[in-house]
């Protein structure tokens, strides 16, 4: 098609971030910080594509995990070396 695209992955880029901001998912308080609706956080590795191609935007989403965290507790309660607050 002409465009030009660059793939990597985990090469400097904090892919995680870089799912939140484009509505991937949400940060959580997990070991894998973005949480995917469909998947959870099963997501242990995630690919980023940079290109010139122009696409549609999307935002970040609050599907309601990030104020769920905030009373679960769970993974506080289950972190063997107490480095999750909760809260």
């Amino acid at each position: 098609l002409g465009y030009t695209a660059v793939s990597t992955h985990m090469m400097g880029y904090h892919t995680n971030a870089i799912a939140t901001l484009t509505g991937m998912g949400e940060h959580c308080r997990m070991s894998s910080p973005t949480l995917v609706p469909k998947y959870g956080t099963t997501n242990r590795a995630m690919w980023v594509m940079m290109t010139d191609m122009p696409l549609m935007s999307t935002k970040p989403i609050d599907f309601g995990v990030y104020d769920f965290c905030k009373t679960c507790g769970i993974c506080a309660d289950a972190c063997p070396f107490g480095l999750i607050e909760k809260g």
